[in-house]
């Protein structure tokens, strides 16, 4: 009961207000440490390797090669006559050829080399959005 001493109220107010500010300073450190020692325990990506630049992929051989030219030369050609949707389809095709001779030259990956550094599905603790089904984050809100 503080009635008609100004004084002390002021002082227990200011001692009150002191022992909030310290209050929240020591609430705010023991969350920051407990999230540095939680994520501190999440696994960090490893940085990929430096890649070296790899050389451009060999030309198609000169069968392929011949087959795209032509394919273009004629896509050109309906294409001035204004026949457009041929022209598209020509077009596709020599892509298509082009996709079919890189892929001839290039390896098929074998999955066995793959490491578990390699595929980080778990790097993140998950929840399921309740309304859209989506993977979110347990430390969004």
């Amino acid at each position: 009961d503080f009635e008609g001493k100004t004084d002390d109220k002021i002082k227990t107010m200011e001692l009150v207000e002191e022992l909030r500010s310290k209050r929240a300073d020591l609430q705010a450190t023991l969350l920051l440490d407990a999230f540095n020692k939680d994520r501190a325990a999440i696994p960090q990506p490893i940085p990929p390797p430096q890649m070296a630049t790899l050389p451009a992929p060999p030309p198609p051989d000169a069968r392929t090669q011949e087959l795209i030219n032509e394919k273009l030369s004629k896509a050109e050609a309906l294409g001035e006559q204004g026949m457009v949707e041929e022209a598209q389809k020509a077009l596709e095709e020599a892509e298509a050829l082009k996709k079919l001779a890189a892929a001839r030259q290039e390896p098929v990956p074998d999955p066995s080399k793959y490491s578990v550094a390699d595929v980080r599905i778990t790097d993140q603790k998950l929840r399921l959005c309740d309304i859209c089904g989506a993977f979110l984050s347990v430390y969004d809100k």
